[in-house]
């Protein structure tokens, strides 16, 4: 006999029914995973570790100086490479946060004119184009998105299937499955960094990344139980319909 959901969860599943979310996961056919399932690389000089838990998949990137003397990752000379366009890891805008203060008035005129004034406080953030990391020594970054709001991968073509959610019940999906030649979205990273002095001679590091699933539904990740954030290989996106 099927069993009945929850009337707790019920709310749950419908509350976001006019979103569409797409949960996905990357894949490296040449770089191996902890037990976290972040993407773990090294070399006599550095290991990297990528994560790209969270909305739109932040790339998030853990880099432990293995060395006596200090690393600068270039960042300005460092990119991703998103199946053909490059994406640079600094980002060309600059972030500025600020307030607003002031007040309005407004007097009876032929013209019924009406009047403010007020100051404005900011400051602005430039990106750093190079991080200094010490001896023994780690730093963390959070960079750009994999993707963002107005890029969804197409899923009109993707079998329906049902997801497990908790204690046998299951939600309607739709969830494909690719390999990396199949992949809709296959990026590279560059990290450009430099040993002993900022501007000595430049090394650089590359891997490999593709998406390797993707499962549609109107459920949000918190009715979908899906742990999202405690996979360093899954992100998940959102649409309105």
């Amino acid at each position: 006999m099927p069993k009945s959901i929850p009337i707790a969860v019920i709310p749950l599943l419908f509350c976001f029914s006019c979103t569409t979310f797409q949960y996905v996961t990357v894949s490296s056919s040449g770089v191996a995973k902890n037990d976290r399932n972040e993407f773990v690389v090294e070399n006599d000089s550095l290991r990297l570790v990528y994560n790209f838990s969270g909305f739109n998949g932040p790339i998030k990137i853990s880099i432990y100086n293995k060395l006596d003397v200090p690393v600068y990752i270039d960042w300005q000379r460092s990119a991703v490479i998103e199946n053909d366009k490059t994406l640079p890891y600094v980002p060309a805008e600059v972030k500025i946060e600020g307030s607003y203060t002031g007040g309005s008035y407004s007097y009876r005129t032929n013209n019924g004119y009406r009047t403010s004034s007020g100051s404005i406080q900011a400051t602005a953030y430039l990106p750093p184009t190079v991080d200094f990391v010490p001896p023994k020594a780690s730093i963390n970054k959070t960079t750009i998105c994999i993707t963002n709001s107005n890029q969804r991968i197409p899923d009109a073509d993707f079998p329906k299937a049902k997801h497990p959610v908790v204690d046998g019940f299951t939600v309607n999906v739709k969830q494909a499955a690719f390999t990396e030649d199949t992949s809709p979205l296959r990026f590279r990273s560059f990290i450009t960094y430099a040993i002993g002095e900022s501007g000595s001679k430049l090394y650089t590091f590359e891997h490999s990344f593709f998406i390797s699933e993707v499962m549609s539904s109107s459920s949000s990740p918190e009715t979908l139980f899906m742990n999202v954030g405690s996979r360093g290989d899954q992100y998940y996106s959102s649409s309105s319909n």
